[in-house]
C-alpha cells in the first residue's frame, strides 16, 4: 500500500512511530539552537533575556 492510498483511507498508522523520531529532532534542534544562542549571548560579554527585544538590543549594541 502506498502512502497516498492510506492517507486518503485516512489510516495514520505508517505515522504513528514517525511522530515520535520528528518530535525528538525538533527538540535536539531546539536545544541546539537554545545552546548556539547561549554561547552567542555570552561571548557578546551580557548574559541578555532571551527574549526576541533582548536579542535584538544586544545584536544591535554588538556592532557599535
Amino acid at each position: 500500500m502506498t502512502v497516498a492510498r492510506a492517507i486518503a483511507r485516512g489510516d495514520t498508522s505508517l505515522f504513528r512511530g514517525n511522530t515520535e523520531i520528528a518530535f525528538g529532532a525538533l527538540c535536539v534542534f531546539g536545544t541546539l539552537l537554545f545552546g548556539i544562542v547561549l554561547l552567542i549571548t555570552s561571548e557578546m560579554g551580557r548574559l541578555t533575556p532571551t527574549t526576541p527585544t533582548g536579542l535584538l538590543a544586544s545584536a544591535a549594541s554588538y556592532g557599535q
